[in-house]
């Protein structure tokens, strides 16, 4: 029964994410089903075991689109994240943290959840945030507010002290309610948006020309679709144009490395007479490369 509720649970925490979209109805339930399961439970293996199989359906669910590279990436990484909720799983089933009272265990919850978290999103090669559970309140307005002073991070502790409560006495459900409620309004009443000059600008999101594979001189297509897409753009308008992560880079779209690629962003960005900032990368050694954006003046020059 457990093992089919963690299943379930799992699964009610994918379709919080697009494209399904559910926000926090899902993503609450969807954690609080596996704490239930775990809730109880004798043995931490149990436990670690619950914590993996939930992990596995989840980010499995959510990085389906690796299959379509290599099933067995998909199925790696799946795994490899399932194995920091697997860990949630094992402490929380320890007989030390099933023995705490009340208040202290629904403490040690929302904070071993936070730290398996902490740990994923740096751990190993760099980490992976992808999956982290205050994203998928990113659907919701009301909640912006509150986003704005504690961030990604603060929402998904805030997603796994709410979903905690379902194993806790009602004075704690009270609590943890009403601080859910208090943050809601302190995001509301100060939502920590910036109140300043404003500012026009555009997202271009060009796109691969070849979803779901690799293909040849794929990253050059990637640019030049881009670069089509902004030329669609009117001039004097925007005072920021930004192209998406992987617009450029590689060996045959890096606009330090190909001056045709630069002459071409260059003459767009003055005919735009706006900055322009591109996600690119840059190789390190053969094997290792690093994620970076470029900054482009309204004159055509990139800024250093």
């Amino acid at each position: 029964m457990r093992l089919v509720v963690t299943i379930l649970a799992a699964a009610l925490a994918v379709i919080a994410f697009p494209p399904f979209g559910w926000g926090i109805w899902a993503v609450v339930p969807g954690l609080a089903g596996l704490i239930w399961a775990l809730d109880g439970t004798k043995g931490w293996w149990r436990g670690a075991l619950y914590g993996l199989v939930w992990g596995f359906v989840f980010y499995g669910g959510l990085m389906w689109w690796m299959a379509t590279l290599e099933l067995v990436a998909a199925v790696g990484l799946a795994l490899l994240q399932a194995f920091f909720a697997g860990l949630f799983g094992a402490i929380s089933t320890t007989r030390w943290a099933q023995s705490l009272p009340p208040w202290r265990r629904w403490l040690l919850v929302v904070g071993l959840w936070a730290g398996a978290e902490w740990l994923r999103y740096r751990y190993p090669l760099g980490g992976l945030e992808w999956g982290a559970l205050g994203y998928a309140l990113g659907e919701h307005r009301w909640l912006r507010g509150t986003a704005a002073w504690v961030g990604t991070s603060g929402l998904t502790v805030l997603v796994a002290a709410t979903a905690s409560i379902v194993s806790a006495p009602t004075r704690i459900r009270i609590t943890a309610l009403a601080g859910f409620v208090a943050l809601l309004l302190v995001g509301a009443l100060f939502p920590g948006i910036p109140n300043g000059p404003e500012a026009s600008m555009a997202v271009v999101q060009g796109a691969t020309p070849c979803p779901f594979q690799h293909c040849p001189d794929e990253r050059l297509g990637t640019y030049r679709l881009h670069l089509a897409s902004s030329q669609q753009l009117p001039g004097d308008t925007f005072e920021l144009v930004v192209w998406s992560e992987g617009s450029l880079g590689s060996t045959n779209a890096d606009p330090t490395k190909n001056p045709e690629v630069a002459e071409s962003i260059a003459d767009e960005v003055r005919r735009l007479d706006s900055h322009l900032l591109a996600g690119s990368d840059r190789v390190l050694s053969e094997d290792t490369w690093e994620n970076v954006n470029i900054m482009w003046n309204p004159d055509g020059t990139i800024q250093d």
